[in-house]
């Protein structure tokens, strides 16, 4: 096993590297790419925008951008994959996938989810804490799906959507690019892009503060 590039360590690359030290990997394992006054102050630890220096091809990369930069996040992973760079996917040993699921590089399941038959993850896909994804269900490149989760069978959510906290997301309902889903959402028809809605009953917004 080689050493893990984390892309970006804030809160979420924090969270991430805790999960994997204790899978077993040690600290020394990790190459840091964060902001200069970062780089100086933490040993193994590079600019930013250095990850595709080619000292650094032997990485196995974690892109750890939060939702609020799922479009940055989407346009890194392609440069990582167009310079050959290996992604890595992390699957916490309490999440139950079905032999039948399809899950790609670079996707982060987190403890305590359940991943149906036939369901796809695309690269760059998040899945928090206690997310449950029936059959057939895609989830396009770079979502990041908030922690409780249940997304019905046949959900097609494409690239770079957030699904906020506990939302509940219909049979067959398709919710297109770049859309935002506040907490406890019930979404029971397709949403087109960069949609913003929340609520139950659903009700599309303009803005919508998440934290």
């Amino acid at each position: 096993m080689g050493k893990f590039g984390l892309i970006g360590f804030g809160a979420l690359g924090i969270q991430i590297q805790n999960y994997l030290t204790q899978s077993g990997f040690d600290k020394k394992e990790f190459v840091y790419f964060d902001d200069i006054e970062f780089s100086n102050e933490k040993s193994n630890c590079f600019p930013f925008e250095d990850y595709l220096n080619d000292l650094h091809g032997h990485l196995q990369f974690i892109v750890c951008l939060g939702y609020k930069h799922l479009k940055r996040k989407k346009e890194i992973i392609e440069l990582l994959k167009g310079n050959g760079r290996e992604l890595y996917t992390y699957i916490h040993p309490s999440s139950y996938i079905n032999q039948l699921a399809t899950i790609e590089e670079g996707v982060i399941i987190y403890p305590m989810c359940n991943i149906d038959a036939n369901v796809l993850l695309k690269s760059g896909t998040l899945i928090n804490n206690s997310v449950t994804i029936s059959h057939d269900s895609i989830i396009d490149e770079c979502c990041f799906l908030a922690p409780g989760v249940t997304v019905s069978g046949g959900v097609h959510i494409k690239c770079c959507a957030f699904i906020g906290a506990n939302s509940t997301i219909a049979n067959g309902i398709s919710i297109n690019q770049n859309c935002t889903i506040g907490m406890a959402t019930s979404v029971s028809r397709d949403l087109d892009e960069n949609s913003k809605v929340i609520g139950n009953p659903m009700k599309i917004v303009k803005s919508l503060n998440l934290i």
